[in-house]
């Protein structure tokens, strides 16, 4: 039973390292002063999303993650980007969430 679930944790950690953290690096987040601006890239494209603070509707935290529900559609942040808590915290006070 030990060694199976040594034995999980390290193909999850492996997957995390290979899969996770290069889908990430792809992904970056722009606070601006209007709004945030994502941006990923996806092979040889490149998408960028507008998310004004006053479209901002709710937060919601999930596993993996917050669920940022705006107007429209739903932005995803995952709980692997570096400081999404204070980031989290800064959308809840520009976007008057609280």
């Amino acid at each position: 039973m030990i060694i199976g679930l040594a034995g999980f944790s390290f193909l999850l950690g492996l997957f995390v390292l290979c899969v996770e953290l290069p889908r990430v690096r792809k992904q970056h987040i722009v606070v601006c002063e209007q709004g945030l601006l994502e941006v990923k890239q996806k092979h040889r494209t490149r998408s960028i999303r507008v998310i004004y603070w006053k479209d901002i509707l709710s937060i919601k935290k999930f596993y993996n993650g917050y669920y940022v529900a705006q107007r429209g559609e739903a932005f995803f942040l995952d709980i692997l980007y570096q400081g999404v808590g204070e980031l989290i915290a800064l959308i809840k006070t520009r976007s008057g969430k609280v």
